[in-house]
Order: C-alpha cells, then sequence, then structure tokens
C-alpha cells in the first residue's frame, strides 16, 4: 500500500521535465494552454492507469494472506499423505482430514512385523541429536522401500525401529524380513550398532482404527487377541541368538515354510492372555554368512533338545544342547536351555515347565 501511496504524492523527474520543456516552447496563448492541458491529462491517465494495476495487485496479495486457513489446507494436502499410510485411510475410507472421526474403526487381519533395537535407550545416550537422527535415518531410508516394494506399510515409527502391517502377500513379509537383515549385515560393517537390531513376526485380527479428540487425531492398529507379542518376540530374539522370530500364528500361512526358508523351532511360549501354548521359529536366513552354516549343522540337535525340554526330560535335552555347544560356542539359545535345564535338574520336587517363555 506504501507504493501506492508513493505513487500518489510523487511525480518522476522525467514527467517533470515533459512539462517544463512544453511550457518553454510554447508562447502563451490558448494553443499553449491547451497543450499543456493536454499533456497534462495524458499524464494524468497514464498515472491513473498504472495505480490500478497495484491496486489490484495489492488486493489479490491482502485477499490470499486473508485467508491463511485456505493456504494450510494446501500446504497441509501435500504433508497429509507422507504422515498418513494410505492403506489404512483406504480401509478407514478416509480420503481427507475432514473425514477423521475418533472411534471410527475396522477390523483386519495382517502380519504385524515389530522392526527395533533393544538398545535405543543406550544409543540415544552415547550420540548426540544430530548423530542420532542420522543413525536412524540411514536405515529407514533403504529400508522402507524395501517394505513397500514387498506389499508392507508403516503403520508406525517407534525408537529406531518401524511397525509393518502386510496385509497381503504374506509370504513376501518374510521375504523383506530377510533383506532387512542383509541390509542391517551391510550397515553393521561401517556401524555396528545396527546388529543389535531384530525383528518379531506375528499374525493376528487386529483393529484400525482412530484414537484421539478433535483436536488432535491419529490411526492406531490395535491387537485383537495377544497384545504386542510381535514386539515381545523382537525384544527376546537377541537374547535367543535370533535376528528373526515367527510365531507359528504367521508360519502356517507360508506353504512349505521351512523348505522356502533356513529355520529351526525355537521353543514354545505360554500366552498368558489366550491361554494358549505358541510355537517359536528362529528363521536365520538373514543372520551372517557364519552363523547360518552353524545352526543348519546343528538345526537336527537343536531341535531334539527343545522336544526333549519340552517332554521335561532334562537331563537329556541338556546333553543335546551341550553338542550344540562344541560346534557353535556362540549359541545362545542354547546356554539359555542348559541353563533351565540345570536349575531343573537341581530342583526335582519342583514342577516341571515345558515353556522357553511366558508371555502376558
Amino acid at each position: 500500500m506504501e507504493r501506492v501511496q508513493s505513487m500518489i504524492s510523487t511525480v518522476s523527474l522525467e514527467e517533470i521535465k515533459w512539462l517544463e520543456w512544453l511550457r518553454a516552447g510554447i508562447n502563451p496563448g490558448l494553443f499553449a494552454i491547451a497543450a499543456v492541458c493536454a499533456a497534462a491529462a495524458l499524464i494524468y491517465m497514464w498515472r491513473n492507469y498504472k495505480l490500478e494495476e497495484l491496486i489490484v495487485e495489492y488486493q489479490k496479495k491482502a485477499k490470499k494472506e486473508s485467508e491463511p486457513g485456505k493456504a494450510a489446507e494446501t500446504e497441509t494436502a501435500g504433508i497429509y499423505p507422507r504422515m498418513v499410510p494410505a492403506e489404512l485411510l483406504e480401509i478407514l475410507q478416509m480420503k481427507e482430514p475432514e473425514d477423521f472421526s475418533a472411534g471410527k474403526h475396522k477390523y483386519v487381519q495382517a502380519v504385524n512385523m515389530s522392526v527395533n533395537t533393544n538398545e535405543f535407550s543406550r544409543l540415544i545416550h552415547s550420540m548426540g541429536a544430530r548423530e542420532m537422527f542420522a543413525f536412524i535415518n540411514r536405515f529407514l531410508e533403504r529400508a522402507v522401500p524395501l517394505i513397500y516394494e514387498a506389499g508392507g506399510m508403516v503403520e508406525t515409527y517407534r525408537d529406531a525401529g518401524m511397525t509393518v502391517l502386510f496385509l497381503k502377500d504374506y509370504e513376501q513379509a518374510l521375504v523383506s524380513a530377510v533383506t532387512v537383515c542383509e541390509l542391517w549385515n551391510e550397515l553393521s560393517q561401517q556401524m555396528p550398532q545396527y546388529d543389535s537390531f531384530t525383528i518379531g513376526m506375528t499374525y493376528e485380527n487386529a483393529i484400525a482404527g482412530a484414537v484421539g479428540n478433535s483436536q488432535r487425531m491419529e490411526l492406531s492398529v490395535l491387537s485383537a487377541e495377544s497384545g504386542g507379542l510381535s514386539d515381545w518376540l523382537r525384544s527376546i530374539a537377541a537374547r535367543y541368538y535370533a535376528r528373526i522370530l515367527v510365531a507359528d500364528s504367521y508360519a502356517e500361512l507360508i506353504s512349505d515354510f521351512q523348505q522356502k526358508f533356513h529355520t529351526r523351532l525355537l521353543g514354545y511360549v505360554y500366552i498368558r492372555d489366550t491361554d494358549s501354548i505358541c510355537q517359536i521359529y528362529d528363521v536365520f536366513d538373514g543372520d551372517a554368512w557364519e552363523v547360518r552354516s552353524l545352526k543348519r549343522q546343528t538345526k537336527i540337535l537343536f531341535e531334539k533338545g527343545v522336544s526333549l525340554y519340552a517332554q521335561q526330560q532334562y537331563g537329556q535335552a541338556r546333553q543335546y544342547f551341550i553338542e550344540v555347544l562344541k560346534t557353535d560356542r556362540s549359541d545362545r539359545a542354547a546356554k539359555e536351555y542348559i541353563y533351565r535345564c540345570e536349575q531343573r535338574l537341581q530342583n526335582p520336587g519342583k514342577e516341571g515347565d515345558i515353556y522357553m517363555e511366558r508371555y502376558g
């Protein structure tokens, strides 16, 4: 608006010179007066034309600035698809942000894959903020495209990892998990901290819905059965010398599961919430080459030890796990079972246990 006022109150140097030339070159008289008036009129018309242009420009700018809601809406529309999983929006039939409604939900069946590290608290205290985010994003920038290529979707990011859902292509979910492990093997050559990442996988009924209130909402997927079993499996994987732990609910969906993937039966977990028993498999296709080779060599011995432990034959089971350690002294799962066998043998009067863990 200052430019408009300046245009009205000032006359350019060229315009003044033109008027002076007109006055100097024409004798007083009617013709001279008419000529000067004509020139002044032309100047006035030209200035009004430029003034009108400036006013229109100013009005357009003012109108745009007076509608921040529309500007914000345009900006939000670009961010929206990147912040909310499109697949969940489709399931819940939410096409626009205004479609969000707390309590809106739908039951789904999906493979739940938890990807993370147990070392997050230690890592965040040992790294600076910039270094920590670089560490996280270096992995995610390469891992997320692998997930989406396999037909999965990132439901949420948490700590240094993510929770991923596969609504179809269930076998591809495990293929992508193996690929992610191979990525860790590559990245850990430069940063050993990537070795601490593990994966837990289950198949379950879940509820997808919007939670929150009118001021802030987000989409969430809640387990309708056994809570966060996939994340719990991930959390115990390192203790049992594993990168990927798979629950039988998921393994059963893959035809020829044990022929297509290198696996070993790790043991049985008791699920308190559902009063059920779950078989857990160690899928070691994504382990380092040396570890894969050793697990293949000891697979029969290890699984025989697990079977005897489940039959409460602790003495015999212990011997099989000792044989495993003779081949692979780093097998933490075998060490864990030997410890449990010795505990049972030292307390023969105590009721036996067939489970490697209890959950819930």
